[in-house]
């Protein structure tokens, strides 16, 4: 949400200008055209929040979501995951006590689910880990072998593409 209101500001801003360069008033079509976006995209997400759906069973784990013209449905069978993250980002744990969850799973057609921005991130991550323990998962942490902080050019570099990427 937060980059289509940034691309609709700048194209707002562009047309505004382009129009002050021109001597044609169209800051009023131009600002129709940006609340339209807005609204339009604001009604999207919240279709797509409230087709969002994470089934966690025994045996399998089910996504289902969809958008304005689509639904989709992943399985993702417990014994096929590879890896389980659980991402709590300050702010939003802060604001909105919520965090996300990323799966990801083996097989020629690798599959990866990700439980965005859910409440109770923790007690989700537990019970997911729980499945797989009863499914024959062996979960023992052993001694650490190898630990590095990253470096500041990583940060830098992670944080100037993220800022690039905002805009598209």
């Amino acid at each position: 949400f937060v980059k289509s209101v940034l691309v609709s500001i700048i194209i707002f801003i562009f047309v505004v200008g382009a129009s002050y360069n021109f001597k044609f008033p169209i800051v009023l079509p131009a600002a129709i055209i940006l609340i339209l976006t807005l609204v339009f995209r604001f009604v999207s997400l919240k279709i797509e929040y409230n087709k969002t759906m994470y089934i966690i069973e025994d045996r399998k784990i089910i996504h289902k979501g969809g958008g304005i013209f689509s639904d989709f449905r992943r399985e993702l069978q417990i014994k096929n995951i590879t890896y389980l993250g659980l991402f709590i980002p300050y702010i939003e744990k802060i604001l909105f006590k919520t965090g996300s969850i990323r799966i990801d799973s083996a097989g020629s057609g690798s599959t990866e689910l990700s439980f965005r921005s859910i409440d109770n991130a923790e007690k989700n991550y537990q019970l997911i880990l729980g499945s797989l323990k009863q499914n024959g998962f062996s979960l023992s942490k052993k001694e650490l072998l190898f630990e590095q902080p990253p470096s500041e050019i990583g940060i830098f570099i992670a944080t100037l593409q993220k800022f690039i990427s905002s805009f598209f």
